[in-house]
């Protein structure tokens, strides 16, 4: 079952009956031979008997919530280098989980595709940088340390970009599609605020964002040799708001 963890995300939960005690990491490891990681559950339950309702059904509204934070089992290694420190801290907070160990696992910890993606962000906010392949190939903090690469340090000119700009492959498609009528795909948005908008406030704020975002100020113009793409200048930027 899908189930909202303590942080408001679902997780995948597994309930299941044995006639022994099983560790999550053994079910998870030998789920990990049949299914991809990311169908593997995220939580086992185990239960002394299914929850069953009157016609003999699984009654899941009475399969109980995971308890607590996950905890994946292995035994806990504090991190001993720089690199280890800061995939145990990206862990704990990507995962929701207060004591990671250098041995932990990152799957049975209840991590994810999507968290991956998460992980490799915060990652690289930290100034470091991986294949994502490697996660996979070495989910512990021991085995993946040694992988990570200093990130480079570049910054990026977030000045007003003005002029030709090359079209994107979408930008292509729809220009070659010959469309009779050039404006399919307009959009207009209308909000409603009970005690009103601030006019002024609204209009500074939405100027703004088209001062950052060149691309909200794109036009397009058909030539002899096709369609171009412009960036105009903030300036002369249009911000149209009606207010009833």
């Amino acid at each position: 079952m899908a189930r909202a963890d303590e942080t408001g995300q679902n997780q995948m939960v597994a309930y299941y009956v044995a006639g022994q005690e099983l560790s999550a990491s053994e079910l998870r490891s030998e789920l990990g031979r049949e299914l991809p990681s990311y169908m593997v559950p995220s939580y086992f339950v185990q239960l002394e008997q299914m929850p069953l309702s009157p016609n003999g059904k699984i009654d899941r509204k009475a399969l109980p919530a995971p308890e607590g934070s996950l905890q994946s089992g292995a035994e806990y290694v504090e991190p001993r280098t720089g690199a280890e420190r800061a995939l145990v801290a990206i862990w704990q907070s990507v995962l929701n989980v207060q004591t990671v160990g250098i041995l932990d696992n990152f799957f049975d910890l209840g991590g994810d595709s999507i968290k991956a993606i998460q992980f490799s962000s915060r990652l690289l906010q930290a100034g470091y940088k991986m294949d994502m392949k490697d996660l996979f190939k070495f989910p512990n903090v021991k085995e993946l340390a040694p992988h990570l690469r200093l990130a480079d340090k570049q910054t990026t000119e977030q000045g007003e970009v003005t002029g030709k700009v090359a079209l994107t492959p979408t930008q292509y498609w729809l220009a070659e599609q010959g469309q009779v009528h050039a404006y399919p795909f307009n959009q207009a948005v209308l909000l409603h605020l009970k005690q009103g908008f601030d006019e002024s406030a609204l209009r500074q704020a939405l100027m703004k964002l088209t001062e950052h975002h060149d691309a909200l100020r794109m036009v397009f113009s058909k030539t002899e040799q096709g369609y171009e793409a412009w960036n105009r200048e903030y300036m002369r930027a249009n911000c149209i708001i009606w207010m009833y």
